[in-house]
């Protein structure tokens, strides 16, 4: 079963987060997507920065929306999907 959004808004760094996809501290002053889900009696924010943001487009369309619907995206599974799709070096 997939997250339910909660909320999703426009925010502006202060330079304490990091982005849930690529782990960087986004930078302060920065506007970025943040997205409260609520997952199977947890609540969380979702923080993607701007590349990764872009980047989502085309992971998104390489795994295809019935999949991210049944089985959901966890952060793991972006960096896996993403380094399949655009050729990125896994994170450590």
């Amino acid at each position: 079963m997939s997250p339910q959004v909660i909320r999703e808004e426009l925010v502006t760094s202060h330079g304490r987060v990091r982005c849930s996809v690529c782990c960087r501290t986004i930078a302060r002053g920065t506007t970025y997507m943040a997205q409260t889900n609520a997952d199977e009696g947890t609540v969380y924010t979702w923080r993607e920065c701007d590349g990764c943001n872009a980047a989502a487009t085309y992971v998104h369309d390489y795994v295809s929306p019935w999949r991210i619907d049944e089985e959901g995206l966890s952060p793991e599974d972006w960096h896996e999907w993403a380094d399949e799709v655009l050729g990125w070096a896994p994170l450590p």
